[in-house]
C-alpha cells in the first residue's frame, strides 16, 4: 500500500498523522518506562477516637433585646444593619419634660445652697455675740437648728437633683457592648413603655457553637477538650468552653458550648459537631487523600524502597479532620501515595515534586529517555511546534495523565478526593 503524503498534508497535518500512528508504541513506552510525577506522605500513629455528628448551630454569646428605660415617644432609633461601639446611642425617648424637671431640681439645689450660707453666716455671728455675753443662748440654738435643716435639705435637693439626671440619661438607650442592630422592634414616633425591646443587638465577634448531646456521650466530654465543627463541608478544631451537665427539654440532652476562632463564622450558621463516642486509642493513620477507591474496596499507593508504586489493600477506621485510621500491610513511616495516585498501576516507576523531599528528589538523570523525549511534559522539543499537538497529545490514551489501558479488572482506579469520587468521610461513620 502507498501512501499518497501529499494528499494527507492537505486535509490532514503531517505530524498530527505521525502522532496518531506512533502513539500506541509511545504509549507502551510511557506505561512501562517513564515516571509518574506524584506526591507522597507519611502514615503516622496518632490518637483518635470513634464519634458521632451531632447537630449545632453558631450563636453570638453578646445576643440581646435592648429595653426602654423610661417611657416615652421614641425621637431616634438606630438602623438596622448599623454597627454600634458600646457606649453608642441605640434609641433615644423624648426627653422635653424630663429637662424641665431637670431644670427645677437644679434650682431647688440652687435654692437649698443659698439658705444653707444664710444660716452658716448667723450661726457665726451668733457665736461671736455670745461670746461676749450680748446674745441669747437661745436663738443661737433656733438659728443652728434652722442651718442644719437647711444642710439636709441641700442633700435631699441634690439627691432630686441625681434622679432627674439619671431619668434624662436613661432616655437615651446606650448598647451594653459592641454589635450589629439586626431588627429595629419600633420605630420612630411611636410609644415605647417601660421594659419594651427596641432593638436586638448581637456581637458578631464573639461567636461560639451550641449544640445538644445525648446524656451518654457526656462522658467523653471534658473543658478545654478539642472537638471537629463540619460546616460548608469544611471541619475546623474548637474548644469545649462548658459542658451543661443537666438533660434539659423532652429530648433530654446536654447541652455544650464550643469556643471557634478565626474568621468566616457567622451567627446563625448550622453546624454538625463530632462528638467522641469512645476513649482514644491510638491507630495508624493517613491524609484522605491517600485512599483509591474501586469496586467497593478501599487501597492506597505505598513507595518501594526502587521508587517504584506498590498497591496495598486497607481497611478504613475512625476519621478526624484529613487524617483517617486505616489497618493494612503498612507501617509507621512507610510513604503513600496522596497526590497522582488516579492513575498508577503497581510496579510502575515515581517520580516525586519537587517540595517533597521526604520520599526524595527526582534525579532527571535517571529519567532515561523521559529527560530527552520532547513530548515529556515540561520538556521543550520539537513538539512544542503546535500548541493543538500537544493538547490531543496530553489527552491521547497513552499520554502520561491522559486515559491508560485498563489492566484487566476494569476501570481507572480512581482518587478518592478526585472529583467523581468523594473519600470516606465522617459522615460515613455514623
Amino acid at each position: 500500500m502507498i501512501l499518497n503524503l501529499s494528499h494527507w498534508s492537505r486535509g490532514f497535518p503531517l505530524r498530527l498523522f505521525f502522532f496518531f500512528v506512533l502513539a500506541p508504541v509511545w504509549g507502551v513506552s510511557f506505561a512501562s518506562g517513564f515516571p509518574a510525577p506524584v506526591e507522597v506522605a507519611a502514615v503516622a500513629e496518632r490518637v483518635l477516637a470513634p464519634s458521632v455528628w451531632v447537630a449545632g448551630s453558631v450563636v453570638s454569646r453578646d445576643d440581646a433585646r435592648i429595653a426602654a428605660e423610661t417611657e416615652g415617644r421614641l425621637i431616634f432609633i438606630a438602623e438596622e444593619g448599623a454597627s454600634i461601639s458600646a457606649g453608642d446611642v441605640l434609641a433615644e425617648v423624648d426627653h422635653k419634660l424630663l429637662d424641665i424637671a431637670l431644670l427645677e431640681a437644679e434650682a431647688e439645689v440652687s435654692r437649698e445652697r443659698a439658705q444653707l450660707k444664710f444660716f452658716e453666716r448667723e450661726v457665726e455671728r451668733l457665736q461671736r455675740l455670745a461670746r461676749q455675753n450680748n446674745a441669747a443662748h437661745t436663738q443661737l440654738d433656733e438659728t443652728q437648728a434652722q442651718r442644719d435643716g437647711t444642710t439636709y435639705g441641700l442633700s435631699a435637693a441634690q439627691a432630686r437633683l441625681q434622679l432627674a439626671q439619671e431619668r434624662v440619661e436613661r432616655s437615651r438607650i446606650r448598647a451594653p457592648f459592641d454589635g450589629l442592630v439586626v431588627a429595629r422592634l419600633k420605630r420612630e414616633g411611636e410609644w415605647a413603655n417601660r421594659g419594651e425591646a427596641l432593638v436586638q443587638l448581637v456581637n458578631s465577634r464573639a461567636l461560639e457553637v451550641d449544640s445538644a448531646v445525648p446524656p451518654r456521650l457526656e462522658r467523653f466530654l471534658k473543658t478545654a477538650q478539642v472537638v471537629m465543627v463540619e460546616v460548608n463541608g469544611d471541619q475546623f478544631p474548637a474548644t469545649v468552653r462548658t459542658v451543661v451537665d443537666v438533660a434539659e427539654g423532652p429530648s433530654r440532652l446536654m447541652r455544650i458550648k464550643l469556643d471557634v476562632s478565626g474568621d468566616g463564622w457567622q451567627a446563625g450558621q448550622l453546624v454538625r459537631v463530632a462528638i467522641p463516642s469512645a476513649q482514644p486509642r491510638k491507630v495508624l493513620t493517613i491524609p484522605r487523600d491517600a485512599m483509591v477507591l474501586r469496586g467497593g474496596g478501599v487501597s492506597v499507593f505505598r513507595v518501594k524502597d526502587d521508587n517504584t508504586a506498590e498497591k496495598v489493600s486497607v481497611t478504613t477506621g475512625v476519621a478526624q479532620g484529613d487524617y483517617i485510621e486505616v489497618q493494612g500491610a503498612l507501617n509507621v513511616g512507610d510513604k503513600v501515595v496522596i497526590r497522582g495516585g488516579e492513575r498508577l498501576r503497581p510496579g510502575q516507576a515515581l517520580r516525586f515534586s519537587s517540595g517533597n523531599t521526604s520520599a526524595g528528589q527526582w534525579n532527571s538523570a535517571e529519567s532515561g529517555s523521559a529527560g530527552k523525549n520532547p513530548w515529556w511534559p515540561g520538556n521543550k522539543g520539537e513538539a512544542e511546534e503546535s500548541d493543538s499537538d500537544d493538547s490531543a497529545a496530553q489527552g491521547s490514551a497513552w499520554w502520561p495523565g491522559g486515559q491508560s489501558e485498563s489492566d484487566g479488572e476494569g476501570a481507572p482506579e480512581t482518587s478518592a478526593w478526585s472529583d467523581q469520587q468523594a473519600a470516606v468521610s465522617p459522615k460515613d461513620e455514623e
